[in-house]
């Protein structure tokens, strides 16, 4: 990849991301072990994860999809991968969860990058 990793002298403890990661307010739709779908949004995306708001709460470890519509040169595309809770957080506006993605296809991976340029 041609992100560079975070200065380590500029994480707290508990920060464990490795990649640089872009504000990006996006609808998602999460799909979770149930077989449930849910409508969230996006927060953040980088190359590894994406963190959405959820309005319930997600158990750490579980495996889930997610999906949400990107732009990148001009050109939008639908990104569907599968991700893993990494974080569950109450927050004012619900529940922000961490994804971090474990199955991707090269050319989701490719236009993710191309957008976080």
């Amino acid at each position: 990849m041609s992100y560079e990793a975070v200065e380590l002298e500029n994480v707290t403890h508990d920060e464990r991301r490795t990649t640089l990661r872009r504000a990006l307010r996006l609808h998602a739709t999460i799909g979770i072990p149930s077989g449930r779908k849910l409508g969230g949004r996006t927060i953040d995306l980088s190359s590894g994860g994406v963190c959405v708001v959820l309005p319930f709460e997600l158990t750490v470890g579980d495996e889930c999809s997610v999906s949400f519509d990107v732009s990148a040169c001009g050109e939008a595309t639908e990104i569907r991968v599968a991700g893993r809770v990494c974080y569950c957080m109450r927050g004012a506006d619900g529940f922000r969860i961490g994804l971090q993605f474990i199955r991707m296809n090269a050319s989701d991976a490719a236009f993710i990058e191309s957008s976080l340029k």
